[in-house]
This record gives C-alpha cells, sequence and structure tokens, in this order.
C-alpha cells in the first residue's frame, strides 16, 4: 500500500482511488445502457437495475475495507504491543534511581578536596620543558656534526631536550618517593651527575663544530656547567612542586568520579530521550490511525454519494427516453433504495 504523502497531510491511496473512480464510472455507463434497453423493451420497473448498482457500489465499499483494513490492524497491534504506561513507569523508576546514584556522586565530588593544585601543573611543566631545552635552543645547529643537515639537527636536538625533560621528570618524583634523606641526595646528584656527563658531550660537540677552542664560549666545560644550573632548577622544580603519587591518585579518583557523573547523567538522558521518542513514534501512529479512519469513512462516503448519483441518473436517462412519467417506477425504485 503506498501513500503519495505524509499522514500529517492526510492518507491517499492513489491506486485504489483510480480504481473506484474507473469502477464507479463503468457502473455509470452500465446504468445508463441498461435504461436504454429498459425503455427500448418498454419496460415499467427499473428496480433491478437500481439494485444492481447498488450491489456493485457496495462491492466498492468491501475493496476500500480490503485495502485500508489491514494498515489498521498493523497500526493498532502496534499500539497494543507498546505499552506506553508502562513504559512510562519503568522509566520514572530508573530515572529516579539514576538521580540518587547523581546525587551521591556529586556529594562525593563536592567533598573531595585536593591538596596539589593542579592549575599550576601545566605551568610547571613549561617550566622543566624550557630549562631542559636551553642546550637545544642554543646549540641545535652543531648537531650537523653528527646528522650531516640542518633539519636532522633540529630533530636531534629535540629528542635530547625531550630525553633530558623526561629524565628529570623521573628523577624529581623519584626524590619524592625517597623514603630517607639519603636515598634523596642520591637521586638528585645521580641526575645531576648523568645530566654532566650529556651536557660535557653535548659541549665537545658544540667545540666541534664552531672549531674554535680558545673561545670563552665554546668551552665545554663552561658549556656544561651553564646547562647543569637550569636542569639542577630543573630537577628542584620536578621534585618539589610536581604532584606526589598519592595526590596523582587523588586527582584521577576525582575524575573518575567526574566521569562516572557524566555518563549517570547521559544513562538518564538516554532513558527520557528513548520515552520521549517512544511518546512521539505512538502518537505519530494514533494520528495515522485516525487519519486512516477518516480515509476510509470519506471513501465510503464518496461511493454512498456516487451511488445516488448514479441511480438519480438513471432515473433521469429512464424517464427521458421513455416519454412517460411511470408511477412505479418513479417511486418504488427510490422507496426500496432509500
Amino acid at each position: 500500500m503506498t501513500k503519495s504523502n505524509s499522514f500529517q497531510f492526510g492518507i491517499r491511496v492513489n491506486a485504489l482511488e483510480s480504481h473506484i473512480k474507473s469502477e464507479i464510472s463503468r457502473i455509470g455507463d452500465g446504468a445508463k445502457q441498461d435504461m436504454d434497453i429498459a425503455v427500448s423493451q418498454n419496460l415499467a420497473d427499473t428496480t433491478v437495475i437500481l439494485n444492481s448498482v447498488t450491489t456493485e457500489t457496495e462491492v466498492l465499499k468491501q475493496e476500500v475495507n480490503k485495502n485500508i483494513d489491514p494498515e489498521v490492524d498493523k497500526i493498532i497491534e502496534d499500539i497494543k504491543q507498546t505499552n506506553l504506561e508502562a513504559l512510562q513507569n519503568a522509566t520514572d523508576e530508573q530515572v529516579e534511581q539514576t538521580n540518587k546514584k547523581i546525587s551521591s556522586v556529586e556529594v562525593d565530588i563536592q567533598r573531595t578536596r585536593l591538596t596539589y593544585d593542579w592549575k599550576k601543573y601545566i605551568w610547571v611543566l613549561v617550566a622543566i620543558v624550557a630549562l631542559c631545552s636551553i642546550d637545544a635552543g642554543l646549540n641545535y645547529s652543531s648537531f650537523q656534526v653528527i646528522t650531516g643537515s640542518l633539519l636532522g639537527a633540529i630533530f636531534l636536538s629535540i629528542f635530547i631536550a625531550s630525553g633530558l625533560t623526561v629524565a628529570s621528570h623521573t628523577i624529581g618524583l623519584k626524590v619524592q618517593t625517597a623514603k630517607t634523606p639519603k636515598q634523596k641526595r642520591f637521586w638528585f646528584i645521580g641526575g645531576l651527575i648523568g645530566a654532566g656527563i650529556v651536557f660535557l658531550f653535548l659541549g665537545i660537540l658544540r667545540q666541534t663544530y664552531m672549531d674554535d677552542s680558545s673561545s670563552f664560549g665554546n668551552n665545554p666545560i663552561l658549556w656544561m656547567l651553564f646547562n647543569l644550573f637550569f636542569y639542577c632548577i630543573a630537577l628542584v622544580f620536578a621534585s618539589t612542586k610536581l604532584p606526589t603519587k598519592e595526590q596523582s591518585m587523588e586527582h584521577s579518583q576525582l575524575e573518575e568520579k567526574k566521569n562516572q557523573l557524566m555518563l549517570l547523567k547521559n544513562q538518564k538522558e538516554g532513558m527520557l530521550t528513548f520515552l520521549r521518542l517512544e511518546e512521539e513514534r505512538i502518537n505519530e501512529r494514533k494520528q495515522m490511525l485516525e487519519a486512516f479512519h477518516k480515509y476510509r469513512d470519506s471513501m465510503i462516503i464518496l461511493i454512498d454519494k456516487e451511488t445516488e448519483r448514479i441511480h438519480a441518473m438513471a432515473m433521469k436517462e429512464f424517464v427521458l427516453k421513455s416519454g412517460s412519467h411511470k408511477i412505479k417506477a418513479l417511486v418504488n425504485p427510490i422507496n426500496q433504495t432509500s
């Protein structure tokens, strides 16, 4: 069954309407021919002809019902299978339970007090990265001694700066978690010694690239001490300004609670959205059902009117062509068909 447009603007079954129109036209032509025969045979009673018209149009009504009723039955069954009231009650209960969980998580979030100011975390990282990247910023061109190209030298300097940053971060955490002052000193001094070896190598590389060992700025020892000063500050920042393991765990737990809260809110919104969509769908199905009922009724009324029109047309043909007003032909058929 096809519809020419959406049910909001009314149901239309073009094939059915075309068929009924064709059949009405055929029945009317047949009634006219039958009246011609009745006149030619000088018949006075046209009841049989008019009853035949009524019978044929009743068949058209059955065809309308045959086309419309299956669609109506499908919609009714769909509406019955969707227990909207039960769905609403179940959704209300689930939303209420979810609201309790949301309230509980919100209370936990409000009660959580972080012992580290995470707003400054990004700035501490930026400072550590900057302190560990001084050599890369000032000495990147010297890496051409190894790479042979400026682009390769830039990538190598970035790699070394990243390694120094990771090392300072890791050593800073080791210093934080050390249980004794001796262990703290061990990690801090060990980090400086390791970085000093790296900076000494970078100073030698710089001297080779500059090819000027007599210059004060190209002395590998001075270059090592220059960079080691800033790296020492980076280690101090990493060991004192970065969050501890416990503080990181606090932050992770808080973020987990926030994600849980977001998930619960999304679940609640999903339940309400599903209910709203089901309510809209059932409402549309009810509208469509009403549209089908109206369409079926309008088609039946149309057929009834066409039946009356054909009756009137047939009687007019009979009267005009018979040349006389016969009481039985004019009165009895109308009484019997009314």
